[in-house]
């Protein structure tokens, strides 16, 4: 089985020995054999998984959202924050004297991720 990891986040050492440990633990808990692609970005990594190239992967939302969108995957686990809950939390900002001053106010506009 095979997990991608977008190459930009896997230049980080911590990152990359985060994945493999998990990987580790995987095949110790369930026998499969696991390992660590490398992929461009978040795009890469739904196609990849949308057109069965890859096993499985750790999305945030909004990439979960895109991927459920054109491929239709499916969740199967959702990871922990710190504080031991399944909550993402994430935020909306504007730039500097923008005149929106609250969310009501983003009806209609278009957002960059």
């Amino acid at each position: 089985m095979s997990m991608a990891c977008v190459a930009l986040s896997c230049r980080r050492r911590t990152v990359i020995d985060g994945q493999m440990n998990l990987l580790a633990y995987l095949r110790k808990a369930t026998g499969y054999r696991f390992e660590l692609q490398f992929a461009r970005n978040a795009e890469n990594v739904i196609d990849l998984l949308g057109t069965k190239k890859l096993d499985f992967a750790f999305l945030g939302a909004v990439h979960y959202l895109d991927a459920r969108k054109k491929y239709g995957v499916i969740p199967l686990v959702r990871g922990l924050n710190s504080g031991g809950k399944t909550e993402y939390r994430s935020a909306i900002v504007v730039k500097t004297g923008s005149l929106l001053k609250g969310v009501n106010e983003l009806r209609g506009k278009s957002v960059l991720e």
